[in-house]
């Protein structure tokens, strides 16, 4: 009988017959819906979406308005009695973001601003 070599990882472990090595490495994308980013940009893109969200619910405690991401495009929509579309980006969120903050946290001027 024929031994099949055995890999054998730094630490001395065997790895299994003729198995890859096993992937320390993260990730370089993120999936958001059917789009893949690079995960530095999700990163940012989320963090301006969280701080998104936690403005509207801050001004609008009952639920009136809410962000959230629509799949598959990989949008961020902003709902109420209007609903607005824009892309789950680092720049596109940190833009609507800051003009929900300029028009004073206001979901009424905030549609007004976007829609001019």
């Amino acid at each position: 009988l024929e031994r099949k070599p055995h890999r054998v990882s730094a630490s001395g472990v065997a790895t299994g017959v003729n198995s890859p090595p096993p992937s320390n490495q993260a990730p370089s994308v993120m999936m958001v819906g059917s789009t893949a980013m690079p995960v530095e940009s999700y990163r940012e893109a989320q963090r301006y979406f969280d701080l998104f969200r936690a403005a509207i619910n801050l001004a609008y405690p009952r639920g009136d308005y809410e962000i959230g991401v629509h799949e598959p495009s990989a949008l961020c929509v902003v709902k109420g009695r209007q609903v607005f579309k824009f892309p789950f980006q680092p720049e596109a969120i940190k833009n609507h973001y800051v003009t929900f903050r300029l028009v004073g946290n206001n979901m009424e001027k905030y549609f007004a601003q976007i829609s001019s």
